[in-house]
């Protein structure tokens, strides 16, 4: 198969040049350098919480969802606030 790909002069770099087949076969994949352990095992993403919340199902009033619908973004969380200020208030009574 004929390599139709033109290469720009002007855009070699010269400390980043074109990798040969000898190149990739004595490179080695990431994980195997020492000095990129501590990057490599970095987690991604949110760190995980102390107390996750949990998915459920739910069965609510129209009227209750509607409301708290309409404050927003977030709305499931206000729902959790409030319940968990009922919980407080009752361990309290």
């Amino acid at each position: 198969m004929k390599n139709t790909l033109k290469i720009d002069p002007e855009k070699i770099d010269s400390e980043n040049p074109e990798w040969m087949e000898d190149d990739f076969k004595q490179a080695k994949p990431a994980y195997e350098f020492e000095a990129l352990q501590g990057i490599l095992a970095a987690r991604r993403g949110r760190p995980k919480l102390e107390n996750p919340k949990e998915a459920i199902s739910i069965r609510l009033s129209a009227e209750i969802l509607d409301y708290f619908k309409s404050t927003g973004k977030g709305w499931q969380s206000r729902v959790n606030d409030v319940l968990k200020n009922y919980v407080e208030e009752q361990k309290h009574s």
